[in-house]
């Protein structure tokens, strides 16, 4: 039995072809299309995310700001003994969970005070915020590392 057009067989094989492959096309051009879709649609969450993300962190460090302005300003109106910190800190550290600690040196770079457990000849003076914040005197905000303190990733 050899191929002829003349077949019934054959001209239905053909007929059912030339209507499935066009749908077929159909079919996979638009998956691809709904694919694109999607794409750029978890682009824009994405993107929309790290603008939240961004916000939140920028409400996080101008609060710090002024909570630390407020520290500050008390500074200047009590003494300056590791008791008084101590009990400023005790107060502060329930109120303000996003800061996992707080440091007070002097213009030397010589901690006076800290929320942390640490050896009391502890020196700032060598790390690139507090020398930012000597050349410029006003709030500085460093990058993300590790803590001396803690170990643990923090932003200063």
């Amino acid at each position: 039995m050899g191929f002829s057009f003349n077949s019934l067989r054959v001209r239905l094989i053909l007929l059912v072809l030339i209507v499935v492959l066009p749908l077929c096309g159909l079919i996979i051009y638009m998956g691809l299309d709904e694919r694109a879709h999607f794409r750029e649609m978890a682009m824009q969450n994405a993107l929309s995310l790290a603008r939240n993300i961004s916000a939140s962190q920028d409400d996080l460090v101008r609060s710090a700001h002024s909570l630390l302005f407020f520290v500050s300003q008390m500074m200047g109106e009590h003494d300056h003994s590791p008791a008084t910190f101590q009990k400023m800190f005790a107060r502060l550290s329930p109120q303000t969970p996003e800061l996992t600690g707080l440091i007070i040196a002097n213009p030397d770079g010589e901690v006076i005070a800290t929320t942390y457990p640490t050896n009391p000849k502890l020196n700032i003076s060598d790390l690139p915020y507090y020398q930012r914040v000597m050349q410029t005197k006003d709030f500085v905000s460093g990058g993300y590392q590790i803590s001396r303190f803690t170990g643990k990733p923090v932003l200063t």
